[in-house]
């Protein structure tokens, strides 16, 4: 069952780690379950990893770990992101034609993981 399937899945982390010479740094990895895994399988396979249980996962490499059922909504943070950088060089010395040339190197470099990753909406 699923505690079996846990155990296996730890030994093979395991054996990953000797193989190669990696360590996996426990105290920042996570777990993240379906709000339908009862609380106790929950804990037990936790125990089982040595791993903390988390409620929302939130980002990696930048990117929502969850998404909806909208990726518009989704990747709004892209949209978000480049807006507040624009708001705080508004107020920067740089001339017309300097902000210019920042804005287009920025506009260019924030969104190139999401959208090598994903199909952005229209």
């Amino acid at each position: 069952g699923n505690t079996q399937n846990c155990r296996h899945m730890r030994l093979l982390l395991d054996g990953y780690c000797r193989a190669f010479g990696q360590q996996i740094n426990f105290g920042k990895s996570s777990l993240f379950f379906s709000p339908n895994t009862p609380a106790s399988i929950s804990t037990q396979l936790g125990a089982i990893l040595g791993m903390t249980m988390v409620d929302d996962p939130g980002k990696y490499l930048g990117l929502p770990t969850m998404w909806g059922r909208s990726k518009k909504e989704a990747l709004q943070f892209v949209k978000e992101k480049l807006l507040r950088k624009l708001s705080r060089w508004k107020q920067s010395l740089l001339s017309q034609a300097g902000r210019e040339v920042l804005i287009k190197a920025v506009a260019q470099a924030v969104p190139n993981y999401p959208m090598g990753v994903f199909l952005f909406p229209k």
